[in-house]
């Protein structure tokens, strides 16, 4: 073979490689309807998700938040994922190039053949070897392209990560805060209804009342007890799931909740005026599930072109010396040429391949469009929920401020001798219960809320990236 031929050799190699087996990936379009079919909110200003949290107004959520994505084991994880995809891209990717190898080698070795004559002899050689697959059907292009489109799912995921971590956050906060308040109440009530029996107990005693009116007073205070160790005990609950949640010792996180009383911060004014189809740039699981399925659709690219022929080229140039007896000899040696695979019989295992990956493909392609129904319904269902609590936390505010009123109208009774104090703890315990259902309403409008940041994506996009 003439070595000067062999860059036109490569030439055409490099032609055949440009061909590819197996179907083209375009991005799925899943039809939507063009509008939100629950209330939107637009009482407020367009919120920015990605500076979501600061909306609050709480430093508390804000620092509880920061501390949880810095010590997550689940975003730690997800970073390690995406260490591992960048690892494997950069190993397929280098298949698509030459191979290039030094080797160094050294014998001596001592022969006596005919007993009367020792022969020593010494052999040395170095040489360069390279090999190269041409790409003649595309499975090392198709390889890459599932190696780098599994690498942004990765990162996407990570995004996702992120978004579920500060939203669980989030929603567990307020629950605590939630339970801070009603456990105030319930030992609001309790000491209302201790008050109650100790007064039963006095009409009793001058048989002004039958013994079962004592007992239920009695009975009701037992009762009121009960809730408010519930009630502590759920707070308890709710405190430990933080420091799962952001890494704090308890002791330290109770420090920081403990900055500001238990109050509930407001929920953001919101403006959503984008429909259903910006999901699909918003949602970093949607994201995720998209580059997987483009990965699925290489997986078939690369088991079709395993079914036919590959040609790799391989070449050698080196020197080698000998020493025989003191008498040395040196010849330079090179090599050069192709060589031919084709798939004769294989039993149908390459053609079963090929069906393993269609089939992978349809099953991607199935979760792709479950999770964009999935999207839809979890931000039509947070809008919902929404909606409804603004419109019941009106009539629940009102609730509260009618009960304040006649909580302070019988006080007002009482110290003119008008009404007795039964009737003073009653309007009490109503104005509790009312209080209660404000703060359960106003903990749920968050949730929603949260809800919502978690359905809109979270402030993700697709030019997002992982350093």
């Amino acid at each position: 073979m003439n070595f000067t031929r062999a860059p036109t050799y490569l030439l055409l190699m490099s032609l055949l490689g440009a061909c590819s087996v197996g179907p083209t990936y375009h991005s799925p379009t899943p039809a939507l309807t063009t509008a939100w079919q629950a209330p939107l909110p637009h009482d407020g200003q367009i919120s920015k998700l990605d500076d979501w949290w600061a909306q609050y107004h709480d430093a508390t959520l804000v620092k509880l938040i920061e501390q949880a994505q810095a010590s997550s084991p689940n975003l730690d994880s997800a970073i390690a994922r995406i260490a591992q995809a960048r690892a494997n891209g950069e190993s397929v990717g280098a298949g698509l190039y030459p191979t290039l190898d030094f080797n160094a080698k050294s014998i001596r070795s001592k022969n006596n053949p005919f007993g009367n004559q020792i022969f020593l002899q010494t052999a040395n050689s170095i040489s360069l070897d390279s090999a190269w697959e041409i790409d003649l059907f595309g499975a090392s292009r198709r390889a890459r392209d599932a190696a780098v489109a599994r690498y942004d799912a990765r990162v996407a995921n990570w995004h996702e990560a992120r978004v579920s971590l500060a939203a669980e956050v989030a929603s567990t906060y307020f629950t605590y805060r939630a339970c801070e308040i009603a456990t105030v109440n319930a030992a609001a009530d309790w000491q209302s209804r201790q008050q109650t029996a100790a007064l039963t107990q006095l009409k009793l005693a001058q048989q002004f009342i039958p013994a079962s009116d004592a007992a239920l007073a009695l009975a009701s205070t037992q009762d009121a007890h009960n809730r408010y160790l519930n009630q502590q005990a759920e707070c308890a609950s709710q405190r430990k799931s933080l420091v799962a949640l952001t890494g704090w010792d308890e002791p330290a996180l109770v420090t920081e909740l403990g900055q500001q009383q238990a109050k509930l911060p407001d929920s953001p004014m919101l403006n959503i005026n984008s429909v259903p189809a910006d999901i699909l740039r918003q949602r970093p699981d949607l994201a995720a599930a998209e580059r997987d399925l483009s990965a699925a659709m290489a997986d078939i690219g690369i088991a079709e072109a395993n079914r036919y022929p590959r040609i790799s080229l391989t070449g050698s140039i080196g020197i080698s010396w000998l020493n025989l007896n003191g008498a040395s000899s040196q010849s330079d040696t090179w090599s050069f040429g192709p060589a031919l695979k084709i798939p004769l019989f294989d039993a149908g295992k390459r053609r079963a391949d090929a069906a393993l990956a269609q089939a992978k493909y349809d099953e991607a392609r199935a979760n792709y469009e479950l999770k964009v129904r999935s999207a839809v319904k979890e931000t039509e269902q947070a809008l919902v929920q929404l909606d409804s609590t603004r419109l019941r936390l009106i009539d629940a505010l009102a609730s509260v401020n009618n009960y304040s009123q006649v909580e302070h109208a019988t006080q007002l009774r009482y110290q003119a001798g008008t009404a007795s104090l039964l009737e003073v703890e009653d309007s009490k315990r109503n104005l509790i219960n009312a209080q209660n259902q404000y703060t359960t309403l106003q903990r749920d409008q968050l949730t929603a809320s949260v809800s919502l940041y978690k359905a809109m994506g979270g402030g993700y996009t697709s030019a997002d990236k992982h350093d």
